[in-house]
């Protein structure tokens, strides 16, 4: 089992000393999955639309998802799916896209979790600044808000970290796009450092399935991209003049928050306003 791939082991028992009056459960049958795990190059982003992904439904936890090996998918029940394709106006782009959902209403909530795997030992967080951005739907506003949340950690066996909470406010079924989510930062947050199992979780966890795009319970994530950020620097606030001021005394100072977006220090940042 050295080299990745799909293995299927069958264990077979034979009772040589007399007649075995039922075979029928002489005979076991076990599918064990070996994955990649090549280091992640950033040299031209990552970016992962799920289109190599067969239209397949999933229920229950499998790891090896998709043909690239990096998607596993975890469910606290059994009643937990996950899908490639359920139909083209639930697709946010291409042909495929991830969709967590329960197949059949269950009161305690599905606990379903799409987590990537990647190797970025080549990495550090006090050199390197990594982001990762994705769109995402939610078809229904969730019932339960805890679970609903993208997690990460720099390694298999360290404590998950919060990096993203969905925004329940959205339209249901109107595509959200979430750009510039710093990896550098939670992994750092972690008192670790970027490994061979970088672990992003795409939480999801409701009572009920998706029924059309904007009606029932259930998310759907694509377009995943992880890139270096280089010379980063930040416009955060205006805090001065304040917004829909009136009345003011006279001139007031344009004052600005500028934030370091990189874990190294940036000069002759060049400020410029109309």
């Amino acid at each position: 089992l050295g080299t990745a791939g799909t293995y299927t082991i069958i264990v077979v028992v034979h009772n040589t000393a007399v007649t075995d009056p039922v075979t029928g459960n002489d005979t076991l049958q076990h599918v064990v999955k070996v994955l990649p795990n090549d280091p992640v190059s950033l040299a031209t982003p990552y970016a992962d639309g799920f289109e190599a992904a067969e239209a397949t439904e999933i229920r229950g936890s499998v790891m090896g998802v998709t043909p690239d090996g990096h998607w596993d998918f975890n469910s606290a029940d059994d009643s937990g799916r996950l899908r490639t394709f359920v139909t083209e106006r639930i697709t946010i782009a291409g042909t495929r896209s991830v969709s967590m959902d329960q197949f059949m209403p269950m009161q305690a909530g599905s606990g379903n979790n799409l987590t990537g795997t990647f190797n970025l030992q080549a990495y550090d967080t006090g050199r390197h600044e990594i982001r990762m951005d994705f769109d995402y739907v939610l078809h229904g506003i969730p019932n339960r808000k805890e679970g609903n949340i993208v997690r990460a950690r720099g390694a298999d066996a360290r404590p998950w970290r919060n990096l993203y909470t969905y925004n329940f406010n959205g339209y249901p079924g109107a595509v959200q796009t979430v750009r510039s989510l710093s990896l550098t930062d939670v992994v750092r947050q972690g008192g670790t450092n970027f490994g061979t199992s970088v672990q992003v979780a795409f939480g999801q966890n409701d009572t009920t399935l998706i029924a059309a795009n904007n009606y029932g319970t259930g998310m759907t994530i694509d377009n995943f991209r992880m890139y270096l950020v280089e010379n980063d620097a930040v416009l955060s606030e205006i805090v001065s003049p304040v917004a829909n001021s009136c009345g003011l005394p006279g001139n007031v100072p344009l004052t600005v928050r500028v934030k370091n977006g990189v874990n190294y220090t940036l000069r002759n940042i060049m400020l410029a306003y109309t």
